[in-house]
């Protein structure tokens, strides 16, 4: 597929979900053939943390994506943390900071950041990431290719979480 039709495909699936949310009030979640690998694409990490910021941090509520360009930490922060958990999902600095408007050397940023968060306890990048990895859990995992053998409700988020489970233990 073309570039030129990749970017097509991706206008006419986001106006679609676009569409669907605002008539049924409900998120869904469409997954292409070069998504088939089993990391959590980029824009369900885009989608929870939006959703997290927007539910515990009120003055934030308007901003309509993370690839704003915002300085105020309570945003950064949930951009760096989405970051993190996308790096740690296996997705590269390069990839992650292109979906999200920004270079590589930020990305390396973000993840150190987040470290230094967790190293020194600091509550505003503990909650975020905590706040961030609700959302993700409430997230249903994908539909498996053969419906009538089984059926997979487990969460792809299970590796993240057991992180943050062994994190808060500490």
């Amino acid at each position: 597929m073309s570039k030129n039709q990749q970017l097509s495909q991706e206008k006419d699936i986001s106006e679609f979900q676009k569409n669907f949310y605002e008539k049924y009030g409900v998120r869904i979640f469409i997954y292409t053939p070069q998504e088939c690998n089993d990391k959590i694409p980029l824009d369900v990490f885009h989608t929870c943390t939006l959703d997290a910021l927007h539910e515990n941090v009120p003055e934030h509520k308007k901003v309509p994506s993370l690839k704003e360009k915002i300085r105020f930490r309570s945003y950064l922060v949930y951009v760096q943390t989405m970051s993190y958990l996308a790096h740690k999902e296996g997705h590269s600095k390069t990839s992650i900071g292109k979906y999200l408007n920004r270079n590589h050397a930020t990305i390396i940023n973000s993840c150190k950041m987040v470290d230094n968060g967790f190293f020194t306890k600091d509550k505003v990048v503990i909650d975020a990431y905590n706040n961030i990895l609700n959302k993700l859990i409430e997230h249903v995992g994908t539909i498996p290719k053969n419906l009538k053998s089984k059926t997979n409700t487990k969460s792809t988020a299970d590796s993240i979480w057991d992180e943050a489970r062994s994190f808060i233990s500490n």
